[in-house]
């Protein structure tokens, strides 16, 4: 009889091992999956205000084009003006470009992440 308890004794505590494993497998799952999420949401905070400049540069180009089609004889500076906003929209949507890959990325990365927290769960 004693030896059935010592047998129970060790198969319970193999068994205590084997779920805390897979507990702190799950919660470094969902750590990951948390921390991704966040990125994400720092990526698309970064895109609202981008898309704000794009927005800005835009209304800008539109009130220099109604400026020239008003007033043909706009000096110099109004060219160079509408050259400006151009160029800013050129790099607002250089950094638009760059943070769309940067999501693409992070959603790859999500994606793998919820993969293996799945695949974590089905095997618990």
């Amino acid at each position: 009889m004693a030896s059935e308890v010592k047998t129970l004794a060790a198969q319970t505590q193999t068994a205590t091992e084997e779920i805390s494993r897979k507990i702190e497998a799950i919660q470094s799952g969902a750590t990951n999956m948390s921390q991704s999420i966040h990125d994400m949401a720092l990526v698309v905070q970064d895109m609202r205000g981008i898309a704000v400049e794009v927005a800005a540069a835009i209304r800008q180009q539109d009130t220099t084009w109604a400026m020239l089609a008003d007033d043909a004889s706009l000096n110099l500076s109004s060219v160079r003006d509408t050259a400006q906003a151009a160029t800013a929209a050129d790099a607002v949507a250089r950094e638009v470009g760059g943070t769309a890959a940067s999501m693409r990325r992070m959603a790859t990365r999500l994606s793998g992440d919820v993969g293996t927290f799945i695949d974590r769960v089905r095997a618990a």
